[in-house]
């Protein structure tokens, strides 16, 4: 005989394994509908990884490190097809990315499918590290929440870098708690995984990976007493940074974060912003989500201060300090929070399987979890910033662009190379290999490029659009240029 209680144990587990296969199906669910705005550029940067250069790659998009968006494009390197459009497109020339819609069009689906699979990963490694800290039924019950979590379930369907970089933080956070609990050369091999596993996710996507570098570095000197190791992990944990940053991927953080958000200095972004930090933590995610959030208060208010008996102080001081840091920052989006998420999935799945002992509490849970798969088919195929009202405050949609092709085959007509200019009426294409290939519009600018251009060389094709054709007031074209071409009657004008 089977004892009642191993019975209902038994038919618990069951229910929560359905669950979370019901996440990982609409993980890739109609992967195939329309893209989103971002995704056409993100896509476009990790073709380009494959099918022109790395550089090429890395320097589209340029305000996001390389590898999330290498990892994206890998299904490239397998897909057969015209590639030939991507080098029309130099660094950041975004108006004009439709032009590739033959690549596009070959690979989105499987740079998604990559994106579902990372969303799988992620899944997995939640497991792991909940299991390793609360055990089997806190650990699917924390990869219950994320599985059924809409901001999850979002960014594991488009072609967007926060999925690297979840799976790399989850997969450093795992590595840390592993090397703070070994000891001897089990330690010292955790060690260097997280160092590796760190730096990867430093160069998935920009800003929020930044803040993990604080957040262990506090939690080191908080919870292990070897002051030398800790200068060591301090010593080691730069190095990562200064590989990260400056060897791969040269960034000027100091001077990017004012600058992309239009301050004067980097302390104008800093402000008070708990009240909207508080208020994405009790609305973005899911009925299911909030339940473990309340749980997980509850659990910390009774425990107080030997809270950390109870939970790994890791993940408390990764969601507090992240927390902290959001909540005194002006420019976060809504979708960075996700960043925040993490550790709350881990500890609220050990908060709901405390409270599910009640079997009140434990049917009001389930309840709760039906009711967040059954939202799943109202919010396909985009989940990305749902809010537990049940607004949608995003809805994607496709942008077809007729001129945009008639302007490709007239450049190809024109045997154009590269684009030269970032309006959308108005192309100046080059030809020829005297000019150098230049890392933005802006970079063409200058004296010396314009002094090295061969007017033979140029056509300026219009592409009808929103307003009349007028060269010289188009803000988009360099002024140096305009002024050249205005002087000269040889460079050939098409109107499409």
């Amino acid at each position: 005989m089977v004892p009642n209680n191993l019975k209902r144990f038994v038919r618990i587990d069951i229910l929560l394994v359905v669950l979370i296969l019901v996440g990982v199906f609409f993980r890739f669910y109609q992967l195939d509908t329309h893209l989103l705005g971002d995704e056409v550029i993100y896509g476009i940067a990790s073709m380009k990884f494959h099918r022109e250069s790395f550089d090429a790659g890395k320097n589209y998009v340029r305000e996001h490190p390389p590898l999330g968006k290498w990892f994206i494009g890998l299904p490239a390197v397998f897909i057969e097809g015209d590639y030939s459009s991507l080098r029309l497109l130099g660094t950041d020339l975004f108006v004009w990315s439709y032009m590739t819609y033959g690549p596009l069009s070959k690979n989105y689906v499987a740079m998604r499918t990559v994106e579902a699979i990372g969303g799988v990963i992620a899944l997995f490694l939640i497991f792991l590290i909940s299991k390793q800290l609360f055990g089997t039924r806190a650990a699917l019950w924390s990869t219950v929440i994320a599985s059924l979590s809409f901001e999850m379930i979002g960014y594991s369907r488009i072609i967007y870098m926060e999925t690297p970089m979840i799976v790399f933080t989850l997969l450093s956070l795992f590595l840390y708690i592993n090397y703070l609990k070994s000891s001897g050369k089990r330690r010292t091999a955790y060690f260097i995984a997280f160092l590796v596993s760190i730096t990867i996710t430093l160069l998935t996507r920009g800003i929020q990976p930044i803040f993990l570098l604080p957040i262990f570095v506090v939690c080191q000197f908080l919870l292990n007493r070897n002051i030398k190791e800790n200068v060591y992990f301090l010593l080691f944990l730069g190095i990562s940074y200064f590989i990260a940053y400056q060897v791969i991927f040269p960034f000027d953080i100091v001077g990017y974060g004012p600058g992309r958000y239009g301050q004067s200095n980097i302390f104008g972004l800093v402000s008070f912003k708990m009240f909207t930090v508080i208020g994405h933590l009790i609305f973005r995610n899911s009925l299911l989500f909030l339940a473990a959030l309340i749980a997980t208060g509850y659990i910390v208010f009774q425990a107080g201060k030997k809270i950390h008996e109870k939970i790994n102080p890791v993940v408390l001081l990764y969601f507090g300090l992240a927390f902290l840091i959001f909540s005194f920052l002006s420019f976060p989006l809504p979708r960075h929070y996700i960043f925040m998420f993490l550790p709350l999935y881990i500890i609220g799945g050990y908060a709901l399987n405390s409270i599910s002992k009640n079997k009140v509490l434990a049917v009001v849970i389930v309840i709760l979890a039906l009711v967040n798969v059954v939202q799943l088919p109202q919010y396909a195929p985009y989940f990305l910033m749902y809010t537990n009202f049940g607004l949608e405050a995003f809805q994607g949609a496709g942008i077809v662009q007729s001129a945009l092709t008639k302007g490709l085959d007239a450049a190809n007509s024109a045997n154009a190379t590269r684009i030269m200019t970032n309006d959308m009426n108005t192309l100046i294409f080059f030809k020829g290999d005297k000019l150098p290939l230049t890392p933005s519009i802006d970079g063409v600018c200058n004296n010396e490029t314009i002094d090295s251009m061969d007017l033979d060389d140029l056509t300026v094709i219009y592409v009808p659009h929103s307003k009349q054709f007028n060269l010289v007031s188009d803000p988009y074209v360099c002024p140096m240029l305009k002024e050249k071409l205005s002087q000269s009657v040889n460079v050939k004008v098409l109107e499409v």
